[in-house]
């Protein structure tokens, strides 16, 4: 932790925007990044900074240049949706380090903890689907191309490797299917994603979510974007075992609506890629290098492990056979 409480610096600022730095305090975050909130004598901000190894039980490490990529990402949404994302109020090039606007936890709430609450808001979910399909659409470009797609290494790092390759230890009998599926995640270019599209980065206030954490922005497969946040919605139903007719519905509606909207590529070849994927990124949350923390009962991670698994087995299926198994897991 970089704090002097002396002269209270941060990263060597004693200012932002010209106003003086008066209290630092660390936030709770992801396993990623320092994260502080910086209170000046004008307002308060959020300032990050990467780390190169992550605070997870495994060695796991990553270049913390993936600041200087959220600091894109944000630049870049917020031309179209303003009030979706934080202000982006400075990226230090030479210390590495960002600083956006501050949102205050007694005015949003946090779209995770209102899942594992059983509380479904479909609107925003939907909401979700409609920003997240319109960022693809609208960041697809070979300028945009050749600004992100040096971070994809990154990406790897952070998401195919830890969560893909790393199910090999666990299900050797899967590593074709493992190793097709890394390859397609890396292969596909097809517009800027976001790379953590999670429940846990999206704040919202009046139905209106917040889009957070874009620290693996790359160039890639948009598939992955989708299927993160389908991916939660679905462990979070198999976790809190109740309302599972909204959460089935907000399911599909997520689904419906973003596929509705992609004109980027062929569509089909993108939906297959997507239900391709699901049952592995089930798996990679359970037995990969990031398993959630909430999801501690072995009968849970187990009866999650044999959708993911009959899903493999079954191959060809559309999403619909997806949210009907879930009706009647017990």
């Amino acid at each position: 932790m970089i704090i002097k409480n002396r002269n209270l610096s941060i990263f060597g600022l004693t200012k932002i925007e010209n106003n003086k730095i008066i209290n630092i305090n660390p936030l709770k975050g992801g396993v990623s990044c320092e994260i502080y909130k910086v209170d000046t004598t004008d307002k308060s901000y959020c300032v990050k900074k990467a780390l190169r190894k992550l605070k997870v039980r495994k060695n796991w490490y990553a270049d913390p240049i993936r600041s200087y990529y959220e600091f894109l990402w944000l630049k870049k949404v917020n031309k179209f949706f303003p009030h979706s994302v934080p202000r982006v109020v400075e990226y230090n090039k030479k210390r590495n380090f960002l600083i956006i606007q501050y949102l205050d936890n007694n005015k949003y709430y946090n779209l995770k903890d209102e899942l594992l609450k059983g509380r479904v808001n479909t609107p925003v979910i939907v909401s979700l689907s409609k920003k997240i399909s319109y960022i693809h659409a609208n960041l697809k470009s070979n300028y945009n191309k050749k600004i992100f797609q040096p971070h994809n290494f990154n990406f790897i790092n952070l998401r195919v490797d830890p969560y893909i390759n790393e199910l090999k230890k666990k299900y050797p009998k899967l590593k074709n299917k493992i190793i097709e599926t890394a390859n397609f995640l890396i292969k596909n270019k097809h517009t800027v994603i976001h790379g953590d599209f999670t429940p846990k980065n999206i704040l919202c206030s009046k139905n209106k979510p917040i889009i957070l954490d874009a620290e693996v922005a790359n160039y890639g497969d948009p598939a992955f974007d989708i299927v993160s946040l389908i991916n939660h919605l679905i462990i979070k139903l198999i976790y809190v075992n109740k309302n599972k007719k909204e959460f089935v519905y907000a399911l599909q509606k997520s689904f419906n609506i973003y596929f509705s909207n992609v004109t980027w590529e062929d569509k089909a070849l993108m939906i297959k890629r997507s239900l391709s994927l699901i049952p592995l990124m089930i798996l990679a949350r359970i037995d990969g290098k990031s398993p959630v923390e909430y999801l501690k009962l072995l009968k849970d991670k187990n009866k999650l492990r044999k959708i993911a698994l009959e899903l493999i087995e079954i191959d060809n299926y559309d999403f619909e056979t997806i949210t009907n198994s879930l009706m009647y897991v017990k």
